[in-house]
């Protein structure tokens, strides 16, 4: 079961939800066990957690077919703090009717299965990036995640952009930015 499949197989069993966030603007999704879990159905979010001293910090990235606060099934509540890098549409599913849907429809429990083990393996590449990579490794791999949802409309966001995702001063990114394009002007 692909993205698109697994998408219309919850349109067509379950009533949710559908909320229009705009491009650049924040927005804050709850979830939980006696609430929704949300489905990306169109376009591309970046969830971020708030640090104590009003910065954020970008904690991933969600494209068509993902699933935000997949904690809920485990019977967690918790907000999303989130970021639409363009128009998107998302749409909360009650979680009880998810999990009655998962326990009856053994592809839904595989195409979650994988996209758990999706996500466990972009967090764990996400930590070594953060700890022990260097700023230009940090915007590459942001960059080449966002490249892996084949969406061009997506790249017209600024250095702030991937700042705040990083945790890096805009600054920095800057000078990271034009050192690579320097280093690839070399190579030619």
């Amino acid at each position: 079961m692909d993205n698109k499949e697994f998408m219309a197989v919850l349109e067509q069993k379950l009533k949710g939800r559908k909320l229009k966030l705009d491009t650049n603007n924040y927005y804050v999704l709850a979830y939980g066990a006696d609430d929704v879990i949300w489905l990306i159905k169109d376009g591309i979010i970046i969830t971020e957690r708030n640090n104590s001293d009003g910065t954020k910090i970008g904690c991933g990235v969600y494209a068509p077919g993902m699933l935000a606060g997949i904690t809920a099934l485990n019977g967690e509540s918790g907000v999303i703090t989130c970021k639409p890098l363009k128009d998107t549409v998302v749409i909360g599913y009650r979680t009880k009717a998810f999990v009655e849907l998962m326990e009856s429809d053994i592809e839904i429990t595989r195409y979650i299965i994988r996209f758990l083990c999706g996500r466990f393996r972009f967090i764990m590449n996400s930590l070594e990036m953060n700890s022990i990579r260097s700023v230009g490794e940090r915007i590459e791999f942001f960059e080449n995640t966002l490249r892996s949802f084949n969406d061009p409309d997506i790249f017209s966001f600024g250095d702030s952009t991937i700042a705040e995702y990083l945790g890096i001063h805009p600054a920095s990114i800057s000078r990271a930015r034009r050192q690579t394009y320097k280093n690839d002007d070399k190579s030619r």
